[in-house]
């Protein structure tokens, strides 16, 4: 059972994204091939994005990374966040495995590969930021990236800049997509419908557990499920 302050947050939540929706989804839990995702191509065109299935991987796991383009998966993301510990090893590993895999034949008609970057409110010290690194590792080869703890749209704005200028100074390649956790903080739910609007958004999705911990809820599912 949810606690009170969970359920409020999903019902704003669920209230926010049905004001969203030109149209309501007739079975929300239908994966036929007919279901659509919108975005834009390089160019701002509408193009079909399938998003049915999306599988994390850490990005430091060779052996997930081998195999990850084998799953059939729509979207994989290649994750530098909560599951690598050494971020200097995963983006190393990250930056060699999309070299390799860029050459695959067919790739980019068939799966989505986004990188998840750490918060833009990570620090390394001296000055560092750790997303930044986490962007130029992934630039080269990833179609996206999906961002976490996002709470406004100006933060999708700034992103917006840093990516058009490394576009401009990298001729060829592909307009990069966004995708925010845009639930992960109070701030965010109550935002969520601007951030939505922000530049380059592709889709949002939903951080429930980092939510809970925010604002003090709690589990309660016991150990028999």
């Amino acid at each position: 059972m949810m606690s009170f302050h969970t359920r409020i947050a999903l019902r704003h939540y669920l209230a926010t994204c049905s004001k969203l929706q030109k149209t309501p989804l007739k079975n929300p839990l239908n994966h036929s091939p007919q279901r659509r995702f919108f975005t834009a191509d390089g160019n701002g065109a509408s193009k079909q994005r399938l998003r049915r299935s999306v599988h994390f991987i850490p990005a430091d796991n060779d052996k997930f990374l081998s195999k990850s383009l084998s799953l059939g998966a729509d979207t994989i993301i290649l994750d530098l966040e909560d599951s690598v510990k050494d971020k200097e090893v995963g983006r190393e590993k990250l930056r060699a495995f999309l070299r390799s895999e860029n050459n695959m034949p067919g790739r980019r008609d068939t799966t989505e590969v986004l990188v998840r970057i750490n918060p833009l409110s990570s620090s390394g010290g001296f000055g560092r930021e750790i997303w930044r690194e986490d962007i130029d590792a992934g630039f080269f080869g990833a179609d996206g990236f999906m961002v976490p703890k996002v709470e406004s749209r100006d933060e999708l704005r700034m992103l917006d800049e840093v990516l058009t200028n490394m576009e401009k100074n990298n001729a060829g390649f592909t307009k990069k997509v966004l995708l925010p956790i845009a639930t992960e903080t109070p701030a965010a739910v109550l935002n969520i419908a601007d951030i939505a609007r922000g530049p380059r958004v592709c889709a949002i999705t939903w951080g429930c557990e980092d939510l809970s911990a925010e604002i003090g809820s709690f589990g309660t599912r016991k150990p028999d499920g």
